[in-house]
C-alpha cells in the first residue's frame, strides 16, 4: 500500500455560454440566467458563428483574432469549460454536438430548452448548477437577518431601455421567466432590495459598494489570479454584442475591472480620473521608483480616432505616465506554449481547499478520494452542482510512473475514470451532485495510459522489445532518479565494453555466421579508480555501494578452468572447494595453493546486453533529462508520465519511437 499526498479545491461549475456575438438580446438573455446560478459572474460567454463582426476583423498583424469557428475552439481552450450550453445552435458546427452524450457529465453540450425550464426535478429550474436559492437562502440566516449598524445597499435596476444592457453585464438582472420567479422571490425576501433606475446617476451612486444579484454569484469563493495586473477601465458600448462580450469575460482573467458605458463618458470622467490618480503610486519595494499604472481600453467597436478624441477632451490633465492606453483585446486566443511568452491565464476560483492522503493499492488503478462540498447546499437541487479539482503530487521511486497528468484537449471530450472526471489545466476536475459524493480517481501505470491516448487518437501503440529493455534498465535503478546512477561517460563506455558481444564470421562456403562472444569482466581496483572519479564531480552519484545495491555490476572472481584451461568468472554463490566449468562442464577444484590476487565485477541483468544495452542507455538518459526540465533530477516541480519502446500505426505506415513522454510543470498559482 503506497501513500500519495493530494489537494482538493472545490469550485462552482463552470458552464460555457455558446452565443451569437451579433445577438444582444440572446447575450443579455445568458447574463441575467448567470446571475440565478452560483459562480454565475464566471461562466465564460464563447461567440458561435461562421463569421465574425466585422468590429473583430484585425486591422493590423499586431491585432491578429481568429475567424469564426476557430474563435469559438480557441476560447473553449481558454476557459476550459466543464459543460456547454448551446444558446446559438452551433454545438454540432465546433465538433462538440457530435460526441457521445454523457448526460450531465463533463463535456456534455445542452441545449437552451433542457438547460433551463425544462421536465426537470422539481426543486430547481436548471439541469447542472447549483442555483442562488440555497445561497440567499444561507445569507438570509447568517447575515441579513440581523440588524446592522450600516446596511449595505442591495439594489435591483428598475426596466430602462437605455441603460439595462449596462447592468445587465455589471450588477445583474433577473430574467422574468416563470422558471425562475422563486430565485427572484428569494432574493427580495433575503435582502429587501431598493429598486434604482438604469441611469449614469445609479452606476456612480452605488459603483463599488451596491450590491445586485451577480455581485451575490460568487458567494463563498475566493480569487486566485496568476501574479499581479493593474486596474483596467473598460469603455465600451452595452449597446453592441461584441463589447457585452468582451467586458464579460475581461473579468475573468483580469483582477479587476472599472467599466464605463461610452454614452455617459462626460458624467463619469471624475470616476476615470480617481482611479487612475489614487492608482499612480510607486511600487512598494522597488528601488527604480517605477510607478503603477492604470490601464485604459476601449472595446473593438470603438474605433481608435473615436477612442484618441474621448481620452483627449476627458483625461489631459492627469500626471504623465499615470494610464497606458491600450487599443486592443488581450489574445486570450493565442496559444503560445513557449515558457519566455507571458500569456494571460483566467483567475482561479477557490470555494475551499485542502490537502488529503490517497491509499494506493498496486492491484488497482482506481483511487477513491474524499469531496469537499458548499456548506450552504441543500440536500436536493439540479446535477453537477460543483466541481473538485484534484492536484496528485509527484512521487519518486516506486509506481512513479503513474499517470498523475494527461493532455487537457482543445475540446474537452478526453475523461479519466468516467464522465464525471477528465483532465485539465487545473488538475483532475470532477463534476459533484451531492453532498455525500465521492470521486473515483483513475491513476493508471503510464505505458498502458499512454498506450490508450494513443488509440483515441487513432495510432495504435504496442511496446516494442527495445522498450523492454529500457524499462529493465530503468526499474533496475529504481526509476528515473535511479537512472543517475548511469548518468557518466565513462561508466557507460565501461559497462558497454563488459557486454557480451556478437562476432561476426565471414565463411565463402557457409556464408555469415554470428557468435556470441562472453561477457567481460573488469578489475576492482579500475571500477574503484572510476567510481572516485565521479565522486569529485558535483552532483554526480555513483558509488560502488550504490551501484552492486542495484546488481549493475556485480563482484566475483576470474578462474582458469584446470581442465580446458578456459577462463570463467565465477559469482561469490557459486565460488566453493569444488567449481563447475561454462565452457567443457568439467568440475575442477578451486587454486587455493593460488588464490587470484584481486576481485573482478562483471555487468548484470540489462547492462550485460552490448550496444549499449541496445539502446536503452541513451533513451533512460534522455527521459531523465526532460523530466527534471534540462536541470536536476527532481519531481518536485513536475508531473512526467513516460512510455517507453512502442510500435506505432498510423495512415498505413508501421514505426518504432524510443519513448512517448507527457511533461506538466507546476506552477504556484495551480493552473499549467
Amino acid at each position: 500500500m503506497q501513500r500519495l499526498s493530494a489537494s482538493v479545491r472545490l469550485r462552482p461549475t463552470r458552464i460555457g455560454f455558446l452565443v451569437n456575438p451579433n445577438d444582444v438580446d440572446q447575450i443579455r438573455n445568458v447574463m441575467r440566467h448567470c446571475a440565478c446560478l452560483w459562480g454565475g459572474v464566471y461562466n465564460p460567454i464563447i461567440p458561435a458563428s461562421a463569421r465574425s463582426p466585422n468590429a473583430w476583423l484585425p486591422t493590423g498583424s499586431w491585432q491578429w483574432r481568429p475567424k469564426g469557428w476557430d474563435l469559438a475552439r480557441r476560447y473553449i481552450q481558454f476557459f476550459d469549460p466543464d459543460v456547454f450550453v448551446d444558446v446559438a445552435d452551433s454545438a454540432a458546427r465546433l465538433g462538440l454536438g457530435t460526441r457521445k452524450n454523457f448526460g450531465t457529465g463533463l463535456g456534455t453540450v445542452l441545449p437552451w430548452s433542457e438547460f433551463v425550464g425544462g421536465k426537470h426535478r422539481p426543486w430547481t429550474a436548471f439541469k447542472v448548477g447549483q442555483d442562488m436559492y440555497d445561497v440567499y437562502r444561507h445569507l438570509h440566516r447568517t447575515e441579513f437577518q440581523f440588524v446592522h449598524r450600516k446596511a449595505p445597499p442591495v439594489i435591483s435596476i428598475a426596466g430602462d431601455v437605455d441603460g439595462e444592457p449596462f447592468f445587465d453585464a455589471l450588477f445583474g438582472r433577473f430574467p422574468d421567466d416563470e422558471p425562475v420567479k422563486y430565485i427572484r422571490d428569494a432574493f427580495k425576501e433575503a435582502f429587501d432590495p431598493k429598486e434604482q433606475p438604469a441611469t449614469v446617476s445609479t452606476f456612480l451612486n452605488f459603483y463599488g459598494i451596491g450590491a445586485g444579484p451577480l455581485s451575490f454569484t460568487p458567494e463563498g469563493t475566493e480569487r486566485d489570479h496568476d501574479g499581479w495586473q493593474d486596474p483596467v477601465i473598460f469603455v465600451f458600448d452595452p449597446s453592441k454584442g461584441i463589447d457585452l462580450i468582451d467586458f464579460w469575460n475581461l473579468r475573468l482573467f483580469a483582477p479587476r475591472v472599472v467599466p464605463i458605458n461610452v454614452n455617459w463618458m462626460s458624467e463619469c470622467a471624475p470616476l476615470m480620473q480617481q482611479e487612475i490618480q489614487r492608482n499612480f503610486r510607486p511600487m512598494r519595494g522597488n528601488p527604480q521608483s517605477l510607478m503603477h499604472q492604470t490601464v485604459l481600453e476601449f472595446a473593438s467597436s470603438i474605433s481608435e480616432s473615436i477612442a484618441t478624441a474621448l481620452v483627449s477632451e476627458y483625461l489631459k490633465d492627469l500626471p504623465s505616465g499615470s494610464f497606458i492606453f491600450k487599443k486592443f483585446y488581450t489574445s486570450i486566443w493565442a496559444n503560445s506554449k513557449e515558457d519566455w511568452h507571458v500569456r494571460p491565464s483566467p483567475i482561479q476560483i477557490v470555494a475551499s481547499e485542502r490537502d488529503i492522503a490517497l491509499q494506493v493499492d498496486g492491484t488497482s488503478d482506481y483511487i477513491d478520494a474524499e469531496c469537499l462540498a458548499p456548506s450552504f447546499a441543500g440536500k436536493f437541487g439540479s446535477e453537477a452542482r460543483w466541481v473538485n479539482v484534484y492536484r496528485v503530487r509527484p512521487t519518486i521511486g516506486e509506481n512513479e510512473n503513474r499517470a498523475l497528468c494527461q493532455p487537457a484537449e482543445a475540446l474537452p471530450d478526453r475523461r479519466v475514470g468516467g464522465d464525471r472526471t477528465r483532465a485539465s489545466r487545473e488538475g483532475i476536475v470532477a463534476l459533484h451532485t451531492y453532498k455525500t459524493d465521492h470521486t473515483l480517481l483513475m491513476l493508471g501505470e503510464g505505458q498502458q495510459r499512454i498506450c490508450e491516448w494513443l488509440k483515441d487518437h487513432d495510432t495504435p501503440a504496442k511496446p516494442s522489445d527495445a522498450g523492454r529493455q529500457t524499462a529493465q534498465v530503468i526499474e533496475a535503478v529504481g526509476g528515473l532518479n535511479g537512472v543517475g546512477l548511469i548518468a557518466d561517460e565513462r561508466t557507460i563506455h565501461e559497462l558497454d565494453r563488459m557486454a557480451a558481444g556478437r562476432l561476426v564470421r565471414r565463411d565463402e562456403e557457409r556464408g555469415r555466421s554470428e557468435e556470441e562472444t562472453p561477457a567481460k569482466t573488469s578489475t576492482f581496483r579500475a571500477w574503484q579508480g572510476l567510481t572516485n572519479a565521479r565522486e569529485k564531480k558535483m552532483w554526480v552519484s555513483g558509488s560502488l555501494k550504490r551501484l552492486t545495491e542495484h546488481q549493475i555490476i556485480q563482484v566475483g572472481l576470474n578462474l582458469k578452468c584446470a581442465h580446458c584451461q578456459a577462463k570463467g568468472w565465477f559469482s561469490l554463490k557459486e565460488i566453493d572447494y569444488d567449481l563447475r566449468c561454462a565452457r567443457c562442464m568439467r568440475i575442477f577444484p578451486f587454486p587455493q595453493h593460488e588464490p587470484p590476487a584481486s576481485w573482478h565485477f562483471r555487468a548484470m541483468g540489462p547492462f550485460a546486453v552490448p550496444n549499449y544495452a541496445g539502446g536503452a542507455y541513451a533513451a533512460a538518459l534522455m527521459l531523465r533529462f526532460l523530466s527534471s526540465g534540462g536541470g536536476l533530477p527532481s519531481t518536485s516541480d513536475r508531473h512526467f508520465v513516460y512510455a517507453v519502446g512502442l510500435d506505432l500505426e498510423f495512415d498505413g505506415l508501421k514505426r518504432e519511437v524510443d519513448f512517448v513522454a507527457w511533461r506538466q510543470s507546476l506552477s504556484y498559482s495551480g493552473r499549467d
